[in-house]
């Protein structure tokens, strides 16, 4: 099977494979930065106890991680149009990864705050710490190392999808 392999056919379309290769990194990359900006704001939004803050925020993750992929880029691509909003093919493709991907980021944060142990936040309380520094020195801190793998594995998806 190998012996028929023509490698020449590899060497001949290599420029148009590293071109594929050059624009997959860079949508990746554009698509990651975004997506964990959005997906942070909307954590934050959703563990709020703001109600119109909270509420959208819910609406945009459920409604983002119930919906596939492809629709949405399609909802991105032939509806903004119409609506008079003109966006060229490869920043539909970023933000339609971006707001997908926003929405899963913002679960596994999400997760990751809630997964910390009532007893640690109440030690911050009985130290003194207001919520941001309870955040910033207790939370934040254990929720980054459950947080990393399921994160680094959305990183992954996300690739795959661009």
């Amino acid at each position: 099977m190998l012996a028929d392999f023509n490698f020449r056919v590899i060497l001949e379309y290599l420029p148009l494979f590293l071109g594929g290769l050059k624009s997959t990194f860079l949508i990746s990359i554009f698509s990651i930065g975004l997506a964990i900006a959005a997906g942070i704001i909307a954590c934050a939004c959703r563990i709020s106890g703001i109600k119109p803050l909270k509420y959208p925020a819910i609406a945009y993750i459920e409604i983002i991680r119930s919906t596939p992929l492809l629709v949405q880029i399609y909802f991105l691509y032939f509806g903004l149009p119409t609506l008079g909003i003109r966006v060229p093919e490869i920043q539909t493709g970023i933000i339609a990864l971006m707001l997908n991907s926003g929405a899963y980021i913002a679960e596994i944060i999400r997760a990751g705050i809630n997964s910390v142990g009532p007893g640690q936040i109440e030690a911050g309380v009985s130290s003194g710490l207001n919520y941001v520094q309870r955040m910033r020195f207790i939370i934040l801190p254990q929720a980054l190392g459950v947080t990393v793998p399921p994160l680094l594995g959305q990183a992954i998806v996300l690739v795959k999808d661009s």
